[in-house]
């Protein structure tokens, strides 16, 4: 067996024990009781703590110098395999133990802390988890730009997203923070007018899972390898090749939301599936990275799904199912729903122009603070300031203002910009295919998503982690990332 097997086999076995927290996860989260929350959790910390170990195993470093020798003989999926082998190993060993473990134990008090101030909307109760967490991610961060010769938040933001950079999402955001606040404004005054039939209330749970798992079929979806359940949060289920498996959550009043949730996270699980089989388990099989990842899921909702010619399909699919007669069905009212701008205050309820401007004032503020620049403590004030001006109004309280995120808590410092990025890949990805293809707007008009998938599957899913992800995006559509096809469609769709 040659070095570069072994390593193939050692990363073989990370890879299928990164799955099974996969399915831990899964588990715990969609059918675990709660009186079993204790022997979960103890085989969950069993499963990590072997990952560590193997992750961090001493004779890898020697085995990735003496495969440097049979690079020649390798072939180009093989060299990026390496090439990804050394990145994860760098990351793995780049933190002391000492520091992982103490990250662990503030999460764990920190995440019950968020929770206790969200609730009581009291920033002051969190401010002390607050202080030491920034802290710790700083020298987190050190210790990360010290083995990856990066700088601090580049390191932090190459674990979820390989090859970002601070001045690509510099570029990015510096042009939509400058025109999204005046599209925000235009469009607002043009939507004034408008009044909304609204989609019926009282919508069960039943007939909504049965809505969206007939969109699902539509978009082809394999029922034999995957299936819906609800849970709080909705995600799909990664790192398990050939496993589809999605979650979602229905709102009795809001048709949309449990709609578009689970459109969303069948494009992650598609990305997931698409990926090549006969390099499952290994590094360069799978996704590449947060940004991409966020991309397939956002071009699939907000690109494809909520487009004019999928809502001519949408709405008399609504009318059948839910009131014929309604004149709240009919087409023109469907995607006013879908297209309506509001000025919210909280991310992840946000629309297609709000969204980044919350996302952009993340990224400001995990800067400032690595730097040192904001203190922990006036957090609420600056930002209370900043989404004033931003989006236009200022948050009541801190359980609607710098509360509302899970992330900060848990040490997730880096992995905000992601969404953003996911959303200006998406738009610039749907505009080259859809010049492309013809097609693909014209099956979308009639649920067939054959087209669109035809494209999409050999441009990025089948890449997996073969190319950085600038090379994907430029080989699929001509150019570097940038933020300008994004703000093409926001004015397209909504000026």
């Amino acid at each position: 067996m040659s070095i570069y097997q072994q390593l193939e086999q050692h990363y073989g076995t990370l890879g299928k024990l990164s799955a099974a927290n996969s399915l831990l996860f899964w588990d715990r989260n969609v059918v675990m009781k709660p009186g079993s929350a204790a022997a979960h959790g103890e085989v969950a910390a069993a499963m990590a703590a072997l990952h560590a170990e193997k992750a961090t195993d001493p004779r890898i470093e020697g085995w990735l110098g003496e495969a440097e020798a049979e690079k020649p003989g390798l072939d180009t999926w093989q060299a990026a395999n390496l090439a990804e082998m050394k990145r994860l190993y760098r990351h793995a060993t780049a933190v002391p133990t000492e520091l992982k473990v103490r990250r662990a134990r503030l999460s764990a008090e920190a995440s019950q802390a968020w929770q206790k101030a969200r609730a009581g909307n009291d920033f002051g109760s969190f401010a002390p988890y607050m202080r030491q967490m920034v802290e710790l991610v700083r020298e987190f961060a050190g210790h990360k730009a010290a083995a990856l010769g990066l700088k601090p938040y580049d390191a932090l933001m190459d674990e979820h997203d390989p090859g970002v950079r601070s001045e690509l999402v510099d570029g990015v955001f510096g042009l939509l923070a400058q025109r999204l606040p005046v599209l925000l404004e235009q469009v607002l005054d043009k939507q004034a007018g408008w009044n909304l039939l609204p989609l019926g209330a009282g919508h069960s749970d039943e007939a909504q899972r049965e809505l969206c798992e007939f969109i699902m079929r539509k978009t082809g979806y394999h029922f034999d390898h995957g299936r819906l359940d609800q849970t709080l949060h909705p995600f799909a289920l990664g790192g398990v090749p050939g496993d589809q498996r999605i979650t979602t959550r229905f709102k009795a009043d809001d048709l949309r939301f449990g709609l578009m949730a689970t459109i969303h996270e069948t494009g992650h699980s598609f990305y997931e599936f698409n990926l090549p089989r006969q390099y499952s388990f290994q590094p360069v099989g799978a996704a590449r990275g947060a940004g991409l990842h966020e991309s397939q899921s956002l071009m699939l909702e907000m690109c494809a799904c909520r487009s004019a010619e999928f809502v001519r399909f949408l709405a008399p699919e609504l009318a059948r199912r839910f009131g014929a007669a309604d004149p709240a069905y009919a087409h023109d009212n469907v995607l006013k729903h879908y297209h309506k701008i509001r000025r919210n205050l909280i991310r992840i309820e946000a629309d297609q122009i709000v969204y980044p401007l919350h996302v952009i004032l993340r990224y400001e503020i995990e800067l400032a603070l690595l730097d040192g620049s904001l203190p922990a403590d006036e957090l609420p004030e600056f930002w209370n300031m900043r989404i004033k001006q931003v989006i236009g109004v200022t948050p009541p309280d801190a359980g609607q203002g710098c509360l509302q995120d899970v992330h900060w808590s848990l040490g997730m410092f880096g992995y905000f910009p992601s969404y953003t990025m996911g959303a200006a890949i998406a738009a610039q990805l749907f505009e080259t295919a859809t010049a492309a293809d013809p097609a693909i707007l014209a099956g979308l008009s009639v649920g067939d998503f054959g087209p669109y998938y035809a494209w999409v599957k050999p441009n990025v899913h089948e890449k997996a982690s073969s190319l950085t992800f600038q090379a994907i995006i430029e080989q699929a559509s001509g150019a570097p990332l940038s933020a300008e096809p994004l703000l093409r469609h926001l004015t397209q769709r909504y000026g």
